[in-house]
């Protein structure tokens, strides 16, 4: 019986947890918050893809990540040059440690209209 256990222990163990979040903040260069900014977040590891969208404050949570792994974050919003950040951990769920999160700064993309 304890052999069984141990072995169930040790399965179980060894499964990769997908209670993992990234949390994050989008803003322009002037650190205003920008609602309704995209967020793809990929899996290094698997290629999988969660997308969200920021919030009113430009915060964005993405939940059911597997704890460990790295991801890559792409920021886009219209009228801003997107951003990408690399080997970003997915950590679980509810931690509360800022040196986890993704801060984004988008810089505005400067449009030229000529007369002709």
């Amino acid at each position: 019986m304890k052999t069984l256990l141990a072995m169930i222990f040790v399965a179980l163990a060894s499964h990769p947890r997908s209670d993992g979040a990234i949390v994050g903040w989008v803003t322009d260069n002037r650190n205003v918050p920008l609602p309704a900014a995209h967020v793809d977040v990929t899996d290094n590891e698997t290629g999988q893809v969660a997308a969200s969208l920021t919030a009113d404050d430009g915060r964005f949570t993405v939940t059911g990540l597997v704890v460990g792994h790295h991801y890559s974050i792409l920021t886009r919003c219209i009228g801003f040059a997107p951003r990408r950040m690399e080997g970003v951990e997915a950590i679980p769920a509810g931690v509360k440690d800022a040196g986890h999160l993704a801060i984004f700064e988008l810089s505005p993309i400067e449009v030229r209209i000529s007369a002709r």
